[in-house]
């Protein structure tokens, strides 16, 4: 059976004409605060630097299509999904889990500090985790989001974004932006250096 559900991704990307594959969507919520958190690290917590972008879209699916989570695993990253993996199936995991760990490197900054590079991971754990939800015939993922929507909305991470229409892009005022703080997580507000 065919459904459609209307859902939401919050960003400070504007005029996505595609979205990637494993690109999160869910409540207006949720969305509000990924774009809250997205705003906030891209301007070092001068919101009104830098503008939010909310898109409404439409994702088809047959109910065979959908693969269902109990929980958040915690992260937008395939590697964090490929965690979650290892930690649900680790015979099948945890050896491509360890792998793209070890693919972190450490770059010397502009000035003079370390950060950490997580590029080659995300490279290494990309095409597991397409891999393995291809093969069952996954298109979409859902998940209770108590990362961004703390009160554990449902959410959904897409492998196959052909299952995406936008139906329209908003740029986020600034009032109703920051009230994207309110529906975070404690621990997201403390990644973020903000007080819960």
């Amino acid at each position: 059976m065919t459904t459609i559900i209307k859902l939401y991704h919050g960003t400070t990307a504007k005029n996505i004409a595609v979205f990637k594959q494993l690109s999160h969507f869910g409540t207006r919520n949720a969305a509000l605060g990924a774009a809250f958190a997205a705003c906030h690290e891209k301007s070092e917590g001068r919101l009104e630097e830098t503008e939010g972008y909310l898109y409404e879209v439409d994702i088809t699916f047959d109910s065979n299509e959908l693969a269902k989570f109990d929980e958040d695993w915690g992260g937008a990253s395939a590697f964090a999904l490929l965690v979650h993996l290892a930690e649900l199936y680790p015979e099948k995991f945890e050896k491509a889990r360890a792998a793209a760990n070890l693919a972190t490197t450490r770059v010397k900054t502009d000035d003079g500090g370390w950060r950490r590079d997580k590029t080659g991971r995300e490279k290494l754990a990309l095409p597991v985790v397409l891999a393995y939800f291809t093969e069952s015939n996954s298109k979409l993922i859902s998940y209770p989001n108590v990362v961004e929507d703390a009160s554990g909305g449902p959410s959904y991470c897409v492998v196959d974004p052909k299952i995406i229409s936008i139906v329209k892009q908003d740029v986020i005022a600034p009032e109703e932006l920051s009230t994207g703080r309110r529906y975070l997580s404690p621990d997201r507000l403390s990644n973020l250096g903000l007080n819960g």
